[in-house]
Formats: C-alpha cells, sequence, structure tokens
C-alpha cells in the first residue's frame, strides 16, 4: 500500500500537482516509514518552499534507510539535498534526535498499575479511525484494551476519504511511572502473523 501511494504520489508530484502530492506522499511515508518515500516527500516540501518540513523529513528519511541498512550511510543525494538545504538556511538547525518512533507512537490511558505488554492488530480507516482491535499475544490483564486503543489518538494520515482499511500490527507497553503506549510495529518488520 505505501509502495502503491508513493507512486501515485510521485506522478501527482512530477505532473505539478502539489496538494494531491503531498497526501499520498504524506500517507505513504506515515504508513511505511521507507527511506526513498520519505526523500521524495522532503522533495515534494522542498518544491513548497517549506524548507523547515523538507530538513526534518529528509533526516528522517536517512535514519530510516540508516536503520535498514544496518546503521550504514546510505541515500547520498538525499543527503546532499539535506547539506545543500542547511548551507542555505543556517539559522534551521538539523535536529540532534531524529525519532521515527514517536511518529508510530500513540499514548494511551493508564490501563494497569504496575508493567505488562500485549501485542494487538489494529484495523485504520480515514480519519485516522481505529475500526477494529484483537488481542494477539502478551500479558492477559492487557487483553481487555481494546476500548482503549480505539479511543487512542493515532497520527495515521490517509490520502482521501476512501473505503481504505489498513491492518497494522501494534505493541502496548505500560509501565508504572509513564503510564501506557502503543508502537505501530512498520509493515516490514512484520514477519508472522503470530
Amino acid at each position: 500500500m505505501g509502495q502503491y501511494w508513493d507512486t501515485l504520489g510521485w506522478t501527482y508530484f512530477r505532473s505539478g500537482k502539489l496538494d494531491e502530492s503531498e497526501r499520498y506522499l504524506r500517507a505513504a511515508w506515515f504508513l511505511s516509514q521507507d527511506g526513498s518515500i520519505g526523500d521524495h516527500l522532503g522533495q515534494l516540501y522542498e518544491k513548497k518552499s517549506d524548507r523547515q518540513a523538507a530538513i526534518r523529513t529528509y533526516q528522517l528519511a536517512l535514519g530510516a534507510a540508516s536503520n535498514a541498512a544496518g546503521g550504514r550511510p546510505v541515500m547520498l543525494q538525499t543527503q546532499a539535498r539535506l547539506d545543500r538545504l542547511i548551507a542555505v538556511e543556517p539559522a534551521i538547525v538539523k535536529d540532534k534526535v531524529v525519532d521515527l518512533g514517536s511518529m508510530r507512537t500513540a499514548h494511551v490511558e493508564r490501563l494497569v498499575p504496575g508493567s505488562a505488554t500485549a501485542t494487538f492488530f489494529l484495523v485504520f480507516t480515514a480519519g485516522p479511525k481505529v475500526e477494529g482491535v484483537r488481542f494477539i499475544s502478551g500479558s492477559e490483564e492487557l487483553r481487555s484494551a481494546g476500548s482503549a486503543l480505539r479511543s487512542a489518538k493515532f497520527d495515521f494520515p490517509f490520502p482521501d476519504d476512501g473505503p481504505t482499511r489498513v491492518l497494522r500490527r501494534g505493541l502496548l507497553m505500560c509501565f508504572p511511572t509513564t503510564g501506557c503506549s502503543l508502537v505501530l510495529v512498520t509493515p516490514n518488520s512484520v514477519a508472522s502473523v503470530n
């Protein structure tokens, strides 16, 4: 799905339809966190003269690509675009921490007094709205967390209001001092349905 949205978004970009392009590229980036998709979104932000968003997106894209390559530097053209932007805009400082995980994290009300973890399937629809939740495994005391997960606020953009549904795996983690958070697993990290 992410590759499809990226291809359509890039096609809109190349034909000058920047608003349509942004909807699809942003949705593809948030879904997959693939470095090349992040690069496309960064180029779109550059074209729209939003240098701050372009810099941030290039940084995240490079982080995603580096993570996928085992920490080795990759995407040299993206790095060159980032360096050029920073040279032109010295007032915009590079972020010291590139945090891809926060893009996939939603805070959830405290569900248990202590520590517990569980894995869930979530079905998202446009809005974003959690349409369905299913417990997969983990702490039994979190098995009933479905209603809390349905009401959690996720930043999960869809490119349109169509009937698209996206299935994601998420890890719900609860701790005594920080409460609970659900982290969506990137689609390319899921190796099995169990």
